[in-house]
């Protein structure tokens, strides 16, 4: 629930080493014309590494969940110890300038329209680095996304359902991680 011009979650610049486990970020918003609703980056040193981390109900005119300007960033599916994947779905709105190493990021409350676009431009992709995820925004073009395949567990028209078994908002993915009670984990 945070609020700031740029990164209403976290604002990480210079050359800021941050590491991000099992965080939620939730209803933030870059306010006016900012950018990065929940996460903003920039400075050619900057290194963010986010892991296992939710995004919901955030928003910005750029990037309603990360806005990656400068340095680098890796984005992991997989939940650090002692925590396992609970199959995280893929995100909402990125913004980025560069490229983002690893994986779509994770994302719970996903309503609608949980699939991501192709890299082919009349999908509104763009050069196969830009990914309109859940029908959100990719700076700099006009359109909505199509789907391209639907997420576990999703189906349906525009992927806009749950399969049967599954139900909520996210289709039984509440959260992307869970603790487990195996000490081998």
């Amino acid at each position: 629930n945070g609020g700031a011009d740029k990164g209403g979650g976290m604002y990480a610049h210079a050359s800021a080493k941050v590491d991000i486990h099992l965080c939620v970020f939730s209803n933030c918003e870059a306010t006016g014309n900012g950018a990065g609703g929940a996460i903003y980056t920039t400075g050619s040193s900057t290194d963010v590494n986010i892991y296992g981390t939710s995004f919901s109900g955030n928003s910005a005119s750029e990037g309603d969940d990360i806005k990656k300007n400068k340095g680098s960033m890796e984005i992991h599916k997989t939940c650090p110890s002692p925590y396992s994947t609970n199959n995280p779905i893929q995100g909402a709105a990125l913004d980025t300038v560069g490229t983002i190493n690893g994986e779509m990021y994770s994302y719970s409350g996903c309503v609608g329209a949980p699939c991501s676009a192709s890299n082919n431009p009349s999908d509104d992709g763009a050069d196969g680095n830009y990914y309109c995820i859940n029908g959100g925004n990719v700076n700099g073009l006009s359109g909505s996304c199509t789907c391209t395949s639907c997420n576990t567990n999703f189906g349906g028209p525009h992927c806009a359902t749950c399969l049967p078994g599954y139900s909520g908002s996210d289709c039984g993915t509440a959260d992307p991680c869970q603790a487990t009670t195996t000490n081998s984990d």
